[in-house]
């Protein structure tokens, strides 16, 4: 009967490391794995950051610049002021040089006359 009692107390024993030993290889299972989850929650944060960031950029800058678009949508049937000035510049260096190119072709036929005659 001591035998038996003894080996009861040896199986109890090594039950207990037994449990012992499942309960912390399951915490450090669960360590592990809240490891990996929160890498992998702190790069998604990260990206969350990085996206938020991007798209505040965008927000500022089409917040920016819709006031002036729409200016320039109420006025698309009219040219700036700018535009049509350098248009009337570009006319007027256009008609200068026309009418040089005709006092050249003149003198060319005179030119030309006299070399004939």
């Amino acid at each position: 009967m001591d035998k038996e009692l003894k080996s009861m107390q040896i199986l109890e024993e090594e039950r207990s490391k037994l449990d012992a030993f499942c309960e912390q290889s399951l915490k450090n299972a669960m360590t592990q794995e809240r490891r990996r989850y929160g890498f992998v929650l702190e790069r998604q944060c990260s990206l969350a950051k990085h996206y938020l960031a991007y798209h505040s950029a965008g927000h500022s800058l089409y917040q920016s610049h819709l006031d002036n678009w729409q200016d320039v949508a109420k006025t698309r049937e009219f040219l700036p002021s700018s535009v049509e000035n350098m248009f009337a510049n570009k006319l007027t260096q256009v008609s200068f040089g026309l009418k040089t190119v005709a006092v050249e072709m003149a003198i060319l036929q005179n030119w030309t006359m006299i070399v004939y005659l």
